[in-house]
């Protein structure tokens, strides 16, 4: 296995929207219902432009996905070690269906998290549904500390996930 990272580009959509559409199969057939065929899919070419979508690839094939952001909608929401330190915030992370459990998402967080660090972020912090349990495990076992309480993001009026706020030094 031989994996590299880079800015993700207009051209790669297509196949991150493939990518994602196997990824939200799996996790639905998991039970984590909470990605369809609008999020997270619909962010990505915005997120190309503001040069924030990270795609990893093993040997040129696309494995991996992440986008880092400047903002979140959820930071106040959650006291977080160091609230005025500067942060980075990982979302979107998705492995390919069919490369799960080969540690690319492992990898992929570290490059995010070197990201972070090379954009003067002291830490970088996240935010999971809270049935989303393989991806808490995957967190919680990378070294990130869970914020306490959470965060309500409000999908449409009578709709919302709760989230909790995961948070790792990029040091």
């Amino acid at each position: 296995m031989t994996l590299s990272t880079r800015p993700a580009t207009a051209l790669d959509l297509p196949a991150l929207e493939a990518m994602y559409e196997g990824i939200v199969a799996a996790m639905d057939a998991a039970g984590v219902c909470i990605w369809d065929e609008v999020y997270p899919t619909a962010l990505f070419a915005d997120d190309v432009a503001r040069g924030e979508l990270y795609v990893v690839e093993d040997d040129g094939q696309l494995a991996a996905a992440f986008a880092l952001c400047a903002e979140n909608e959820g930071p106040e929401h959650v006291p977080w070690q160091d609230a005025q330190a500067p942060a980075a915030y990982l979302g979107r992370l998705g492995v390919h269906a069919r490369r799960m459990h080969e540690g690319i998402g492992a990898y992929a967080v570290e490059q995010a998290r070197t990201l972070a660090r090379t954009r003067g972020a002291a830490f970088l912090r996240l935010f999971v549904v809270d049935c989303n349990e393989p991806a808490l495990r995957l967190y919680e076992k990378l070294g990130f500390v869970r914020a306490d309480g959470a965060y309500d993001n409000v999908i449409e009026p009578g709709f919302a996930l709760r989230e909790y706020g995961l948070e790792i030094p990029t040091t």
